[in-house]
């Protein structure tokens, strides 16, 4: 299995688009719409396309030539950058995203970025918690009942840190 991490393109719309709708929605912020239309996935990629290397770090996940997922590190307040990433439901539990993470891990301490990343993740996403742990992540806070899940039901949210 090949994988690498790219730049998002423009005109990766609706590769974009069809990795969002086969990814877990449960877990997806409502900053991410379900369905992904093309219309929605333009828009997130003019912001990735325009941001990379400025306010933030985002790539397209290959393996095998196919787009299978999404990380990316933005830039956030007071000296952290946030770290995000997805798969489909596919290519879930097999080690990619631990991968991916540690290669942008890799690829950001080359740069000038924020000296601590961190993530905010659902409770429940035990999957996300795992790949953040395996990088080295250490939870750092809880806060109850925070998150609006896709189902109209709050989630506890977990806080991880890492310097780099």
């Amino acid at each position: 299995m090949n994988q690498e991490l790219k730049p998002w393109r423009l005109d990766d719309r609706q590769a974009f688009a069809d990795l969002c709708n086969a990814t877990n929605h449960a877990y997806l912020t409502m900053d991410f719409p379900v369905p992904m239309r093309q219309a929605d996935a333009r828009w997130w990629l003019e912001y990735a396309v325009g941001n990379d290397g400025i306010t933030g770090v985002f790539r397209a996940v290959y393996v095998d030539g196919e787009i299978v997922g999404q990380v990316y590190l933005r830039k956030m307040e007071q000296a952290k950058g946030q770290i995000s990433f997805f798969i489909k439901r596919a290519y879930e539990g097999q080690g990619i995203m631990t991968q991916v993470v540690s290669d942008l891990l890799e690829e950001i301490k080359e740069g000038n970025w924020d000296p601590v990343v961190y993530a905010e993740v659902y409770a429940k996403n035990h999957r996300s918690i795992r790949v953040l742990e395996k990088n080295g992540f250490i939870r750092t806070a809880i806060k109850k009942h925070v998150l609006l899940c896709k189902d109209g039901s709050l989630s506890d949210q977990y806080t991880f840190e890492k310097k780099i």
